[in-house]
């Protein structure tokens, strides 16, 4: 609804009635292209945020995986810290690792992991430098521990 001051207005002036009409048009078509592209950037918005969404529960499921996979690591490194006894441990089975390679290389293709297994268990607990003596027939490699 018009008011009458604009209506006298605009019998008075009728070139400026025009022209502030189109400019309504304008204006019209103007609002209309900002609605639209809103709507786009709505949903350019909720596409993108719904990829991020997707993006984080990929990435929340592989630092999952990567924590399982460090756990037990983890959980090696607190006992090696807090346990006194571990640095025996370690020292033991890392002498044992190596008497098995020099073994392997002895024995070539008759090498078998059981056949080391029964070896080192049919002498009893003897220190590993005992062991080394007894199980290696190179004198050389008596002394090379670790």
């Amino acid at each position: 609804m018009v008011s009458p001051a604009r209506a006298s207005r605009a019998r008075r002036f009728p070139q400026r009635a025009f022209v502030g009409s189109e400019c309504r048009g304008k204006q019209r078509r103007r609002d209309a292209h900002i609605a639209r592209r809103a709507a786009l950037d709505r949903e350019t918005r909720d596409l993108l945020v719904a990829d991020c969404l997707a993006c984080a529960a990929q990435a929340r499921a592989d630092d999952a995986r990567e924590i399982d996979c460090l756990e037990p690591a983890r959980a090696e490194a607190l006992r090696g810290t807090f346990d006194p006894g571990y640095f025996n441990y370690s020292l033991g089975k890392l002498q044992i690792l190596k008497l098995r390679d020099d073994y392997k290389a002895q024995q070539g293709n008759d090498f078998s992991l059981q056949k080391f297994h029964n070896e080192v268990l049919n002498h009893g607990m003897p220190p590993i430098r005992l062991l080394r003596e007894i199980m290696l027939k190179d004198k050389a490699k008596w002394n090379e521990v670790l």
